[in-house]
């Protein structure tokens, strides 16, 4: 072997013992999600697209089950996306006199009444997500979530 030949061989020598070892299998990797992620997790999270309002003041509420997706970050760093790509919209039910919010580009949220919810889902641009509090059967609250 000639020198340049040699001084290639131990050049490549030298890049090979600092590349990262070869992997025997699929590398698995542990995630620890935080704390407000996890609680984020058990929550029900909905992309409303139609709402019925009764004459008792109930309404109810079809939409699509969205998953929060949490980046590392913070609490503003989570994606919304639908939980089964294809599924029809589910229904909820909101009890009589449920609290409504709407979200505001300043990511504050403003009350609102039921009777306007139909015009902000048709003026809504951030994608008319809302975070559902009770049961599908019997919800308390529709709140506004501001996603950029």
């Amino acid at each position: 072997m000639n020198r340049r030949a040699h001084g290639l061989a131990m050049v490549a020598l030298a890049l090979a013992s600092l590349a990262p070892p070869a992997l025997a299998g699929a590398a698995t990797t542990t995630t620890t999600l935080a704390p407000w992620c996890v609680a984020m997790q058990k929550e029900t999270f909905l992309q409303v697209v139609s709402v019925a309002v009764a004459t008792n003041r109930s309404a109810t509420v079809k939409g699509y089950l969205l998953a929060p997706k949490c980046a590392p970050g913070t609490p503003d760093d989570v994606q919304y996306s639908r939980r089964h790509s294809g599924e029809a919209p589910i229904t909820v039910h909101l009890r009589p006199g449920a609290s409504l919010t709407a979200a505001r580009i300043s990511g504050r949220s403003t009350p609102i009444a039921l009777r306007a919810l139909a015009h902000y889902l048709a003026a809504d641009i951030d994608g008319n997500l809302f975070r559902v509090v009770g049961s599908r059967n019997a919800a308390t609250a529709l709140l506004g979530i501001f996603h950029p």
